[in-house]
């Protein structure tokens, strides 16, 4: 058996690893509902207004909500069920539903804003509202 030292200095073995478990033990189940995904987003500020990135590998176009409520743009993902019969013997990705907010400058088109899902980046396009100026004249 060949013994390892975390930082901590106490001896285990990569053979109770739970990845390395054959089925003679029970495995440490490290799911932890509590948690949520982290969502990477990007701002970038465009010509015409700015886009949204959110790095959200893994989904469907239809599993994202979109919603404009009191200037907040509103980002939402409610995650499915999950068989209940699947026992990880490790598990790192974080699944769960997710909600984000952002909130809307006076100056940009609800009307214009859209969206689109590709590679597992949701990119949202906020458009800036047209400048009228027009010139008065003095009578």
């Amino acid at each position: 058996m060949i013994t390892i030292r975390n930082r901590k200095h106490k001896p285990s073995s990569f053979l109770f690893d739970p990845f390395f478990l054959n089925g003679t033990s029970a495995p440490i189940n490290y799911r932890r509902p509590e948690l949520k995904p982290k969502i990477f987003t990007n701002i970038l500020k465009t010509e015409d207004g700015f886009k949204i990135e959110l790095a959200v590998p893994g989904f469907q176009k239809d599993d994202f909500t979109i919603d404009i409520e009191d200037n907040q743009l509103k980002v939402g993902l409610e995650m499915k069920e999950t068989d209940e019969k699947i026992k990880y013997t490790k598990q790192e990705f974080v699944t769960g539903s997710f909600s984000k907010s952002f909130h809307l400058p006076k100056n940009i088109d609800v009307d214009k804003i859209s969206a689109q899902y590709d590679l597992g980046i949701l990119s949202i396009s906020l458009v800036k509202k047209a400048q009228i100026t027009k010139k008065i004249d003095i009578q």
